[in-house]
């Protein structure tokens, strides 16, 4: 796939301007891991648009593979998608209700389907 010691290999001709799948990341990946001790640099030149997903697994590649990787022409949407990808989620906050105000949603429905099976409303 690539050929010289310091390989470039372009995004765009290799995935595509947009980049979606994880898949398509694992595949780029794969590709240059099976070179040893090479240097890389990967091109973003005109791509436009990188989804979350691809854009994670792209770094969690990144960081395992063993060559040394750099990443030219990234566009302020490979950017943004980078470092939205690399913040630090917060955490969602859980509130303990009091248990006088939680509703048994799966209870409630199961009594209503029960009752209405034995009125013959619910057909089997």
């Amino acid at each position: 796939m690539y050929q010289s010691a310091k390989e470039r290999p372009p995004i765009k001709d290799i995935i595509g301007p947009h980049l979606a799948l994880r898949y398509s990341a694992d595949k780029l990946f794969d590709d240059i891991d099976s070179l040893k001790n090479t240097d890389i640099i990967i091109d973003f030149q005109d791509v436009y648009t990188t989804s979350r997903s691809f854009m994670h697994r792209f770094l969690y590649r990144l960081q395992k593979s063993d060559n040394h990787i750099i990443c030219i022409n990234e566009t302020e949407n490979i950017v943004k998608m980078r470092d939205i990808v690399k913040m630090p989620k917060e955490k969602t906050v859980v509130v303990n209700p009091t248990p006088k105000r939680v509703i048994n949603l799966a209870s409630n429905m199961m009594k209503k389907t029960t009752l209405a099976y034995r009125e013959g409303r619910f057909l089997p």
